[in-house]
């Protein structure tokens, strides 16, 4: 993630067990494909929150912003192009998260 400003809004990230985290700032992110028509899909608006240990991303807002699908299996979690069915990302379970 590239850090572009610090956040100045007073949003703050919801986590599973109701605790409110403070945003820090703003940048962009980048997720790396092996497949066309994207090889690197940047995301405009990454919140850094310094007491998360692990990256999330929200799934509805990726799926609208680049028309994709994500399919969560037992192990593997796919996002494929909503109009192709081409699997663009494939993530591994590791430690409870895709």
């Amino acid at each position: 993630m590239t850090l572009h400003a610090p956040y100045n809004g007073g949003d703050k990230v919801s986590v599973g067990n109701d605790k409110q985290l403070t945003i820090s700032n703003v940048g962009l992110g980048h997720l790396y494909t092996n497949t066309k028509p994207f090889s690197v899909i940047t995301l405009p608006r990454v919140l850094h929150i310094p007491h998360m240990k692990k990256s999330l991303i929200s799934v509805s807002q990726f799926s609208n912003d680049y028309n994709v699908i994500a399919e969560f299996h037992s192990n593997v979690c796919l996002i494929k192009d909503k109009n192709t069915g081409l699997v663009l990302i494939r993530g591994q379970l590791r430690d409870g998260l895709y």
